[in-house]
């Protein structure tokens, strides 16, 4: 019990982390959001799956195992998450630079 307590509030800090990371914390509130309520939907096909897992087999441990193994594949792909924030200043800058100088204030 308490491993999940350890991994639900690492989610928790986690998640946003990423997002500010990779978007900047401008955007942070709005991409959470969608993305939480992407994640929705795996909380509810997943229950279905284990639910049916265990009809087939009388158990859960496969579905358990499944989702563990997933959540592994997941954190492994943390590695590949990029910054998409350089990508949007990098463009802001060549867009000021070919609209040429601008007045003084």
């Amino acid at each position: 019990m308490i491993l999940r307590g350890v991994a639900v509030a690492a989610q928790n800090v986690t998640y946003p982390m990423v997002v500010a990371h990779c978007f900047g914390s401008l955007h942070v509130a709005r991409i959470y959001g969608v993305l939480m309520l992407a994640l929705m939907w795996g909380g509810l096909t997943g229950s279905v799956l284990a639910g049916r897992v265990f009809d087939q087999v009388g158990s859960h441990r496969p579905a358990l195992v499944l989702f563990a193994l997933l959540n592994v594949a997941s954190l492994g792909l943390l590695a590949f998450v990029r910054r998409e924030t350089g990508v949007v200043q990098e463009s802001r800058l060549a867009r000021r630079a070919s609209a040429g100088p601008t007045a003084p204030q």
